[in-house]
């Protein structure tokens, strides 16, 4: 049996949006001058949560510890990547 497809449409997706967020920091950036922290956290996020998914289908045990860090660290900076869109948000720094 091969390897499920969920492995890899996780890995483009979540490696797309790695690169979404490269996109919007730059166009952020270039058209506003400002630096929005949460481009960042969001694709640290993703990059971690890929990186996860890569190790996975590379056959890299899933009880390893550095694949719990990777997965609560993904998640932990997506967390942190919402905290900060929402206080931008209410603070209406758009």
């Amino acid at each position: 049996m091969g390897t499920p497809a969920i492995y890899y449409i996780n890995i483009a997706f979540a490696w797309l949006l790695v690169l979404m967020s490269i996109w919007g920091y730059i166009a952020i950036l270039r058209n506003k001058q400002q630096r929005w922290g949460f481009w960042w956290y969001f694709g640290f996020a993703w990059a971690f949560l890929g990186t996860s998914h890569i190790l996975t289908l590379c056959g890299i045990a899933s009880d390893v510890w550095y694949m719990l860090a990777l997965r609560i660290g993904g998640y932990v900076l997506m967390v942190i990547s919402v905290l900060s869109l929402m206080i931008r948000a209410v603070n209406r720094e758009w």
